[in-house]
């Protein structure tokens, strides 16, 4: 499936029409969300983030790299997911997708040594 075709999937099940899901992400008509899902526009990085947070899945559910689909959805700051989901390209969440579990959890201490040096 396409990411357009997941997001249509994905905003189906969380039962939101086009018009919904477009007023939840702050656009004024479903044009856009029109377009992203029959691929004639591209996501906005900033967007799958939003989009994530909306349908309560991860970003790489709505970008067909995440196989475990029954994984419970995690309570988080919402909008601060948005902010940080924010900085990676879709290129960049698809890389992130790839990591072993060690090599994430490795990535997760560096992010924390990071934040503790402000």
């Amino acid at each position: 499936m396409t990411v357009g075709e997941l997001i249509a999937k994905f905003r189906q099940e969380k039962g939101l029409s086009q018009d919904e899901l477009a007023h939840l992400l702050g656009y004024k008509s479903r044009t856009t969300i029109y377009k992203i899902e029959k691929g004639q526009r591209e996501v906005p990085r900033k967007m799958i983030a939003q989009l994530s947070v909306v349908l309560n899945v991860s970003p790489l559910d709505l970008l067909g790299e995440n196989d475990n689909n029954n994984s419970a959805p995690v309570e988080v700051d919402k909008s601060a997911l948005v902010d940080m989901l924010g900085n990676f390209s879709c290129e960049e969440l698809q890389r992130m997708a790839t990591l072993t579990k060690n090599e994430a959890a490795q990535v997760v201490d560096f992010i924390d040594y990071l934040i503790s040096k402000r």
